[in-house]
């Protein structure tokens, strides 16, 4: 994260960036409270407030998780109504989620 401005470089204006932990510490102890789960669960959620629609193998590509892991956080947000299954016929069974509010 951008911390400041260094007189270096070409323009001698560039930002100087520090990691988050340096300038924001308390972030560190916040996180332990917050579990596997659930932060999957919100990761999904803006993913799919910003792209609408995805397969389980898409995001299994983009994030590296187990499948496992995307076929329960993908259940629990289509339990909620955050996101619908459909499928195509090009699909052959495998199903596109999409925010419902982006169809």
């Amino acid at each position: 994260m951008p911390s400041g401005i260094s007189q270096n470089g070409r323009w001698k204006y560039a930002y100087i960036y520090q990691t988050v932990q340096n300038e924001v510490p308390e972030l560190i102890e916040q996180s332990v409270h917050i579990n596997k789960e659930n932060a999957m669960i919100t990761i999904l959620r803006s993913y799919f407030r910003s792209n609408g629609t995805r397969t389980a193998k898409e995001i299994q590509k983009l994030l590296g998780w187990r499948e496992h892991d995307i076929q329960k956080a993908l259940n629990s947000l289509i339990t909620n109504r955050e996101i619908i299954q459909t499928f195509t016929n090009e699909d052959k069974g495998k199903g596109i989620f999409a925010n419902p509010e982006l169809i």
